[in-house]
């Protein structure tokens, strides 16, 4: 079969959807036959079909390969992966060769996802018709080529993400050495080093420039920022978390085109004359951890059609003036968190209609909480002063809604309202350190999809609901710590599969702990989780602005109440300590292999440590203080490798500590409160415990102390010993003595020995002269 594309301008072969895999390639495989043909794109995202094309050149001018794993001189065989793109993707040796043989006349390369690795190739700088190259997330390393200047015709340059080097003016000299239309430029997620050059000195450059486009966020910059005015059609300026310093310069204002201004995670200084009034109208402002304050920055005044800003750590220490409400009707997201802003918010219910992310976490907001906009996604009040009633809450009870943070806060004692219940696209629901009281709503049962909910420090009531376990099959944290909850734990509990931190501690819960928890799915898994180090929740509002919310925790961690942050997802723990809890630690517990933290301390449970403890093998922090446990200590504790915090006080615990390499490091203190314990590091053992049968964690089963036995096989090991040592050394010497030619050989190997040792000591002295003399 032969396509004829003598008059086709696109191609297209996306739209293929077959779930069969490709079959093998058949002998006549269909021919594409073009002549010199204007042909300006081919998309290979086809599934399971050959194609043959011949080795021409100069027809071609677009080609994506971004799908393609297999290529040779005389066909391609295109095949979209399973688990694109992570699977079935090409590597350089295999396209590199065809890609710069096959055509010098392609305008568009785009070869993005692909493991390629390696440097980039001089010979791209040979594709003298190249207008677009997208050569983001390949892994690719070094310097870009100097053959780069070559490139006269492009526009579009995206190396996003991959872990190129050098040095920045050198980089831009290369790019700008031509007078090339380049108009997007993408340089994020490398290690490019160096500061910004001024672009005045540049020959190339005039107020003719066409560059639209500058992306080097992430990257290893510094320096302070020049005077941009060479590139007067500048849309997007985004120098993120970089190590840029200093003061911005005013003349940044005279870029009338410029839309977007990303400089977050620097440490850059706005510090503009009271009077300044920049010529452009910004879309999206990223100030994050930029130096703005201490007040308010009066030139947002002049914005009036921002519909993204984030000024959060900015340190600003004032209050909102009223202008700024009544702004810019299209704003959309609004981040003002880590501040010190202070004052009383207004009714924002009809201020931004478009509103639908918001966070002032962090500061020092008080009085009610106002009206908000029906249509946000989320909402961040946390570490504020706000107090009173949420009931103005009502009026955002929407489909939308997927965060909600009031954690630490005054809010005043009341229920939690049964409307949260509306909320079915709930992720996140914190309302820690507040002074809610009454009974969990069941209503939130209908927020299926939860992930993490904090109630912690309220004066919360009732028992504990079974539907949490039933219905909230999602959540990753849970935390009820320091409430009034009682009744026993349901055993609906163990349905929680994806839980990696369960806190029911500081209630009023009785009963016995449920035999089912070693069902904890999350909490049997030694592996690393499918998650990051931190519990970050998606944002997503409707103008596509992605945002990730992390959760902070207090978690209790080696005696301590900690606050963590980044690390949070790699903690898996139970604590259900100071409650009323009796009956015996589970036997099922030891299941848990992947458990960091298990804390049933101030309960009333009874019986002995559990069998095969050591199974545990992650678990780092085990307090079972303040019960009424009794028996010995097990010998497979001692065992546990990452044990770092023990603490056994206040128990019933009998015999002898077992030795080992970690029971015997810790304090005194650990075992403090059981008189009949003994053993290193508390006092001796008396005589005649020491020789007693020490009952064992098989209950019933006694084993003869050690030191016993030890005192029938001294004797006998000494005299072993002596006998052993003058055997051997009358045996070796002896028959040196007696034999002369084993004495000659063995001598002569010790000079030998001798002499070698002497050569290397002096091979390696003369080394180290030579390099101190370089």
């Amino acid at each position: 079969m032969v396509l004829n594309l003598s008059t086709t301008s696109f191609f297209d072969l996306l739209t293929n959807d077959s779930p069969l895999p490709p079959p093998p390639p058949p002998p006549n495989s269909p021919i594409v036959s073009p002549r010199e043909a204007p042909l300006s794109s081919l998309s290979c995202n086809l599934l399971g079909i050959f194609l043959g094309v011949k080795k021409r050149t100069n027809w071609l001018l677009g080609l994506d390969l971004m799908r393609i794993d297999e290529v040779s001189d005389e066909n391609v065989r295109v095949r979209r992966a399973v688990n694109w793109p992570w699977e079935n993707r090409f590597t350089n040796s295999s396209i590199y060769n065809w890609l710069f043989n096959f055509s010098s006349s392609l305008v568009d390369v785009d070869m993005s996802d692909n493991p390629l690795g390696g440097s980039i190739p001089d010979a791209f700088g040979n594709m003298m018709s190249l207008e677009s190259l997208c050569l983001s997330y390949c892994a690719l390393e070094g310097e870009i080529p100097i053959s780069f200047m070559n490139l006269s015709r492009i526009r579009s340059m995206d190396l996003y993400s991959n872990n190129l080097t050098g040095q920045l003016p050198e980089l831009f000299q290369t790019l700008f050495a031509s007078k090339n239309p380049l108009e997007i430029l993408k340089l994020s997620w490398n290690k490019f080093s160096g500061s910004l050059p001024y672009f005045t000195s540049f020959s190339s450059l005039s107020q003719s420039s066409t560059l639209e486009y500058l992306d080097l966020s992430e990257n290893e910059l510094n320096g302070s920022l020049p005077d941009l005015t060479s590139f007067p059609l500048l849309r997007g300026l985004c120098l993120t978390n970089n190590k840029i310093q200093g003061r911005l310069p005013e003349s940044i204002g005279e870029l009338s085109n410029l839309k977007e201004l990303d400089l977050s995670f620097n440490l850059l200084a706005l510090e503009f004359s009271s009077n300044w009034t920049p010529r452009f109208q910004l879309d999206v402002i990223k100030l994050s951890s930029c130096i703005l304050g201490p007040h308010f920055p009066k030139w947002l005044r002049s914005q009036s059609n921002f519909s993204f800003l984030d000024i959060s750590s900015a340190g600003i220490s004032d209050t909102i003036p009223h202008w700024f409400w009544d702004l810019s009707p299209k704003l959309v997201y609004l981040n003002f968190s880590d501040n010190q802003i202070h004052g009383m918010l207004p009714d924002l219910s009809l201020k931004f209609v478009k509103l639908d992310n918001i966070d002032l976490s962090s500061n020092r907001f008080k009085g009610p909480i106002p009206l908000f906009p029906r249509n946000l996604t989320s909402l961040n009040l946390s570490k504020n002063m706000f107090s009173g009633s949420i009931i103005s809450l009502c009026t955002i009870m929407t489909d939308f809604l997927n965060f909600l943070d009031f954690s630490d806060n005054l809010l005043s004692g009341e229920k939690i309202p049964a409307s949260f219940g509306f909320l079915d696209q709930l992720l996140l629901l914190n309302l820690r350190n507040n002074s809610f009281i009454g009974e969990l709503p069941s209503s939130l049962k209908n927020c299926s999809i939860l992930e993490v909910v904090d109630t912690s420090e309220n004066k919360l009531s009732g028992q504990l609901p079974a539907w949490i376990g039933a219905d909230l099959t999602h959540l990753s944290f849970l935390s009820f710590q320091k409430n009034e909850f009682n009744g026993s734990i349901p055993p609906s509990m163990c349905l929680l599969n994806n839980t990696q931190v369960l806190d029911l501690s500081q209630n009023k819960i009785s009963g016995i702990i449920p035999q089912c928890f070693n069902k904890l799915y999350s909490l049997i898994q030694t592996e690393s989780s499918w998650k990051p180090t931190d519990f970050k929740i998606p944002i997503m509002s409707r103008k596509n602005y992605y945002e990730l919310y992390m959760l902070s925790a207090l978690v209790q961690w080696k005696g301590k109440l900690l606050e963590y942050r980044s690390t949070l997802g790699l903690l898996k723990c139970i604590n259900l300590s100071s409650n009323k809890l009796v009956g015996q630690i589970p036997q099922e517990l030891a299941s848990l292999a992947g458990l960091c933290s298990l804390n049933l301390s101030r309960n009333n449970l009874t019986g002995h440590i559990i069998q095969n403890i050591s199974q545990m093998k992650n678990l780092e922090i085990l307090d079972l203080s303040r019960n009424q446990l009794s028996g010995a200590i097990p010998i497979d504790l001692g065992s546990l490798n990452f044990l770092s915090v023990l603490d056994l006080s206040i128990n019933n615990f009998s015999g002898k500590i077992p030795l080992s390499t970690q029971l015997q490091t810790f304090d005194a203190s650990v075992y403090a409160g059981n008189d009949k314990l003994c053993g290193v590091p508390l006092n001796e053992c008396p005589k005649d415990e020491a020789t007693s049968v020490c009952p064992s964690t098989d209950h019933g089963k006694g084993y003869t102390n050690e030191e016993d036995e030890d005192t029938f096989v001294t004797t006998g090991l000494y005299v072993s010993a002596v006998l052993g040592f003058a055997i051997g050394f009358w045996g070796l010497f002896g028959s040196l003595m007696l034999q002369s030619s084993w004495r000659y050989t063995y001598l002569k190997l010790l000079d030998k020995i001798q002499y070698w040792i002497y050569v290397m000591i002096a091979v390696n002295t003369a080394r180290v002269q030579r390099k101190f003399r370089g």
